[in-house]
């Protein structure tokens, strides 16, 4: 790619900064990396400094930085859902990627499983809950509970001071993404927010995905040298199964269809 072009993107992100808005368990690691890799790739350096790609990927980190440096990036990458358009108080060129409800939803359960360090590590491994059983605890049901419309439709109407002490945290605590808020509004929302974006992906199709960014942000922007796999757990389920766990994601499948129906007609 002609680094002149590429510079002239760079300096478009100043006033519009990009934001890579990361589901959770939706291959997110391996797009939040190639964005790392293509911002430092050799001659792109001069143009845009380390610094500039902001650090923090989660929200608790993102509200630790001082004030003045909150709004300062290019490049913001992370599970800061609507939240971050509002804090930084100018409008995002949001790029993200969802995936299949119920792939996602199997995903999500078996990383719990896995890392001892997330809230209810304990809580599934010591009952030996199986997904099923997670999806009729009424601790555990809220945290899979179509969370990609509420990571795309809903943010808190709070003034920026407050939203900085909010307690935003996606993974563990439902209370950071209510449950409880008008369902057909919520999926309205997560749709404006989808047309609004610059581009939107499913994990599925990861290739197109890529090659559309790069297309329309004019960045040079490819998978990660060190390539990160998407686990596949779902292959192992029987249809009665699938038919409980989708009955815990029914707002995110009408939303992934409706991307699925913008990727194949435009490429996202």
């Amino acid at each position: 790619m002609d680094l002149l072009m590429f510079r002239r993107s760079l300096a478009r992100f100043k006033k519009r900064p990009l934001y890579f808005l990361h589901i959770n368990k939706t291959a997110g690691t391996t797009v939040t990396a190639a964005f790392g890799e293509c911002m430092r790739r050799k001659g792109v350096e001069q143009y845009l400094l380390r610094e500039r790609i902001c650090g923090p990927q989660e929200f608790e980190g993102l509200r630790s930085l001082p004030a003045d440096r909150i709004d300062s990036y290019s490049l913001y990458r992370g599970h800061f859902g609507l939240l971050l358009p509002q804090i930084i108080q100018r409008p995002c060129r949001i790029v993200t990627i969802l995936r299949d409800p119920v792939r996602r939803i199997v995903s999500h359960y078996h990383h719990i499983k896995r890392s001892p360090d997330r809230k209810h590590h304990q809580r599934i491994v010591g009952g030996k809950m199986s997904l099923l059983d997670c999806l009729e605890d009424e601790v555990l049901r809220p945290i899979f509970w179509n969370m990609q419309v509420r990571h795309l439709g809903w943010s808190p109407l709070i003034s920026r001071e407050k939203l900085l002490q909010f307690d935003y945290e996606p993974w563990d605590d439902p209370q950071s993404l209510p449950c409880a808020e008008d369902e057909q509004a919520m999926v309205k929302r997560a749709k404006e927010t989808i047309d609004q974006a610059e581009v939107v992906g499913v994990t599925e199709q990861l290739p197109k995905f890529f090659g559309k960014v790069a297309k329309t942000i004019e960045i040079p922007f490819q998978p990660p040298s060190n390539r990160r796999m998407v686990g596949e757990y779902s292959a192992e389920l029987s249809p009665s199964e699938i038919s409980q766990i989708q009955e815990c994601c029914n707002l995110d499948q009408e939303l992934y269809d409706y991307v699925r129906s913008r990727v194949e007609r435009t490429g996202g």
